[in-house]
């Protein structure tokens, strides 16, 4: 038992050898499409680049097929860091007052106790349903006749769109500290009932995003549904958490549905919103502002549409249509002047792969900037590499080496076992 411990390490090492010979054996580049060639690096060390907007039509909607190849053909790990838009809200304890109805509409007045205290958002409760209208933001340091404006022309809804409740009853403004917030609703309009009203101070942390596209987008009338149709191919899967129309029209409001596709014919619902070109406030004709965009989660899509409700109103032409999205910066450690390539445009990879690679927030530390080239066919791609093409030469000539090794020592110890004793002569067989 002894001498069979050397025979049973070296067999062992072997097995180890042939075992990662054949694990990186496994990787081929030949199943991606496409890649990028990224950098040299001068210093090396820590690297970043954001992924260009053009990549998003051939990767993987998920980014699952993302892999950063040296230029000796290892793979080389790296992370994908994003900075999303993010708010925290802070109560500010405000107690409800009586309202009256005058020239305007005083749905709501609040009294937050003192002067001081900061606060930029309120948000209503309402019984009333199915309804859209304009409300008026105010703020006074004693509640009397004077009155500053904080926003005005701010649409609030609740709509029953596609078989769900959307509702927007939250009013941003600029950070005011006056004890007073009032908030004014159009005699025109009907009077909301049953109203609640909180008022908050918001932390919020604008993030980073990136325009993923900018084009025309084909604008059409449908009459029938008294609706604008903004319609977009994306020519791939696309991500994009907001969608902005562009328009020569002005002093306009109208209700707008996001919906995205994967084929153009069946729709998913992203959001709901007023689309507006306003004035800058309701005691003043300026120039004229409003907002075309529509926020919404994070999605992907080859298709993005906007239904764009004009009722009995003259119908809206849209000329162009941008996409937004999170920017998304890879990170990795990259070696003094050594090339990589970005290597994706693959379906068979597992998403599993990259789920670690990705981290919300803002980066630890500052990174080296590094070049990422244009897209460019892999010339690899479809090319079925031979077992000797993917080892490595030090792990091949390393297998060979053992292999050798090891029947030497077979040989030595086949030498050295001890012979037995010779078996007695037979007397009898000598005669002969």
């Amino acid at each position: 038992m002894i001498r069979s411990r050397p025979f049973a390490a070296v067999l062992a090492a072997l097995s180890t050898v042939l075992c990662v010979s054949f694990a990186i054996a496994d990787f081929d580049v030949g199943i991606w499409t496409v890649r990028r060639p990224v950098g040299p690096s001068t210093n090396g060390g820590a690297v970043s680049f954001q992924l260009p907007a053009d990549l998003y039509k051939t990767a993987r909607a998920d980014l699952a097929d993302l892999r950063l190849i040296a230029d000796d053909g290892t793979e080389v790990g790296f992370e994908i860091w994003t900075d999303p838009p993010t708010t925290k809200a802070v109560d500010v304890p405000a107690q409800m007052q009586k309202t009256k109805r005058g020239y305007e509409q005083r749905i709501a007045v609040l009294d937050t106790g003192e002067t001081g205290t900061t606060h930029d958002r309120v948000t209503l409760k309402t019984l009333t349903k199915n309804f859209r209208t304009s409300v008026i933001v105010e703020t006074s340091r004693d509640g009397g006749d004077f009155w500053e404006i904080l926003r005005s022309g701010v649409w609030i809804w609740s709509i029953v769109e596609g078989g769900r409740t959307v509702e927007h009853l939250t009013v941003d403004y600029s950070p005011a500290t006056h004890r007073y917030i009032r908030i004014v609703q159009p005699e025109e309009d009907e009077l909301l009932g049953g109203i609640e009203a909180t008022v908050q101070h918001v932390d919020r942390h604008e993030g980073r995003l990136e325009t993923v596209f900018d084009g025309p987008a084909r604008s059409r009338a449908d009459e029938q549904n008294h609706e604008t149709v903004v319609t977009q191919e994306l020519g791939g899967p696309i991500p994009h958490m907001r969608v902005e129309l562009v328009s020569s029209a002005a002093r306009f409001h109208r209700w707008a549905i996001a919906e995205d596709s994967d084929d153009g014919q069946s729709w998913r619902f992203l959001a709901a919103e007023e689309i507006d070109r306003r004035a800058v406030s309701a005691m003043a004709s300026g120039a004229a502002a409003g907002d075309l965009a529509i926020d919404f989660p994070e999605a992907s899509g080859k298709w993005v549409r906007v239904r764009v409700r004009n009722q009995s109103e003259q119908p809206i032409e849209f000329t162009a249509i941008k996409l937004h999205a999170l920017a998304r910066e890879v990170r990795f450690n990259a070696e003094a002047n050594k090339t990589y390539q970005l290597y994706y445009g693959c379906d068979s990879t597992s998403a599993k792969a990259f789920a670690d690679r990705r981290v919300e927030g803002t980066p630890p530390a500052a990174a080296a900037a590094i070049t990422v080239g244009r897209e460019e066919p892999n010339p690899a791609y479809g090319v079925q590499p031979s077992f000797f093409d993917e080892v490595p030469p030090f792990l091949l000539f390393g297998g060979v080496g053992a292999v050798f090794f090891l029947i030497v020592i077979v040989i030595v110890i086949i030498k050295k076992r001890p012979k037995g004793p010779k078996p007695p002569r037979d007397p009898d067989l000598m005669k002969f």
